[in-house]
């Protein structure tokens, strides 16, 4: 028996196959066309995309023998979808990058601003929401015709379903659900003019949705009665995926940006509004953060080098003479707001070396994570190490000898990971925690072995400060 994860991302497809130990059985990847990966996506292609996954992982297990107990789907957050009164879409989905709905974003910011506050995120044009109230000013036709508001994954659930069904709270969040109550706020109706009833009920991630319904059994190869599972966003999922999956444990997802995550029994609390979280499918909380900086920084300073080649050149137990905060533009947002927010160089003249950019990335997790502690945020001193970054051991020793706690780099990672690991605690382990506890395998593990970055640290800290940047 295997569980079923599927990743629907902006450029593409990623579905796996699982067993209980969480031994890989199958894995297919679909990519988009270029012209498919843009701000208004065709929610058809997503299921033809799904559809032809499935297939070719149906044929892979029905070779193995293998059955299927459960799936689960993750998707972009923030990104929307209108159903007609048949489930069909109305018009291309509005992805979270769209940045259409500015001036709907600040109205949809006064009107939730409780819940906002509460939750410690500032609403903007990248949510749900304010891309629904667009579309109800711009598409007349869409707005008259509207029957349910859903998310990527929502889209694929029902087709699966062969109904629309509840949404998962941790895309719920972005359409302005109210996560501490349960509830979606009544001023989403009263003030923002949505009706309620168009929006969908809401489920914790993890939670029984229905079983798949005959005709997209037949569409994919696979039985009809096969449990389908709510799902999560992708980050969420991302984050169980790689293992941290209870209190106390936290997740480094080091791709274009650097994105931070803990597990928490209590909400905290960022007065800045800096630090925001969603819910975790067992009620826990999971705060955290997405820095501009990250992996994304060495594209654009070393264009067209071999990375892996410019790895050979790092010494991970010896800092670099200068001490960089490695921005790519103007801003940052965590792990600490400053719009105007530019990269600085400390050192001697001349260009900074390719340790240097990876030191002050390591630099800038080490400050995220004594974000959270600051806020009360208690965790294990071990960092489940995820995203393109975590290939490199290099760097992944130079983050371990800088942040001084031990990264656990999983052999399988990935928001199609975390889904399946939803459909397993369903299927077989009970709920997602034991789920993650019993698949997760680690491939690496890098211990701190070194203070010699301490100075250079203190140095780094100390221009925040002088900045006014910090804390």
């Amino acid at each position: 028996m295997v569980v079923i994860g599927v990743d629907l991302g902006t450029s593409g497809l990623r579905m796996v196959a699982l067993g209980q130990d969480g031994t890989p059985a199958g894995q297919v990847a679909i990519r988009f066309a270029d012209t498919e990966q843009g701000a208004e996506q065709d929610p058809r292609r997503w299921w033809q995309a799904f559809t032809a996954a499935g297939r070719l992982l149906a044929e892979s297990l029905q070779a193995r023998g293998e059955e299927v107990a459960a799936l689960a789907v993750a998707s972009t957050s923030g990104s929307v979808v209108g159903l007609d009164a048949a489930g069909e879409p109305l018009a291309p989905a509005l992805l979270y990058f769209d940045p259409r709905a500015d001036a709907e974003a600040e109205a949809a910011g006064v009107a939730l601003a409780a819940e906002a506050e509460a939750l410690g995120y500032r609403l903007d044009a990248s949510f749900g929401l304010p891309k629904v109230l667009y579309l109800r000013r711009t598409r007349p036709a869409w707005r008259a015709r509207l029957h349910r508001v859903t998310t990527p994954s929502g889209y694929l659930e029902a087709r699966l379903l062969g109904h629309a069904g509840p949404l998962d709270w941790t895309n719920a969040l972005k359409l302005g659900y109210d996560l501490l109550r349960g509830e979606w706020p009544a001023t989403i109706e009263s003030v923002l003019g949505l009706p309620l009833d168009q929006l969908p009920p809401v489920v914790a991630p993890g939670t029984l949705l229905g079983p798949l319904d005959r005709r997209a059994a037949a569409e994919l190869g696979w039985p009809a009665g096969t449990p389908v599972v709510a799902g999560m966003t992708d980050g969420c999922a991302s984050q169980l995926g790689s293992g941290a999956a209870r209190p106390g444990q936290k997740n480094t997802s080091l791709g274009t940006t650097l994105v931070v995550k803990a597990i928490t029994r209590e909400l905290p609390h960022d007065p800045d509004g800096v630090v925001y979280s969603h819910r975790h499918p067992l009620g826990y909380w999971m705060p955290g953060g997405a820095s501009n900086t990250g992996g994304g920084i060495l594209r654009s300073a070393f264009p067209g080098a071999d990375l892996a080649e410019l790895d050979a050149t790092v010494d991970p137990d010896r800092p670099s003479p200068h001490v960089l905060y490695p921005l790519p533009g103007t801003g940052e947002r965590f792990p600490f707001r400053r719009p105007q927010a530019t990269a600085f160089r400390l050192g001697p003249p001349g260009q900074p070396a390719y340790q240097s950019y990876l030191e002050g990335v390591a630099f800038v997790e080490r400050l995220a994570y004594e974000r959270l502690a600051a806020l009360g945020i208690e965790t294990e001193p071990v960092i489940y190490a995820t995203g393109g970054g975590s290939e490199s051991a290099a760097w992944n020793q130079l983050r371990a000898n800088i942040t001084g706690q031990e990264l656990v780099r999983p052999a399988l990672t990935g928001a199609d990971v975390g889904a399946a690991l939803l459909a397993a605690g369903h299927a077989w382990h009970g709920d997602v925690v034991q789920a993650a506890a019993a698949m997760v395998r680690p491939a690496a593990r890098y211990r701190p072995r070194t203070d010699a970055f301490e100075a250079a640290y203190a140095r780094f800290r100390e221009e925040l400060v002088r900045r006014g940047w910090w804390p």
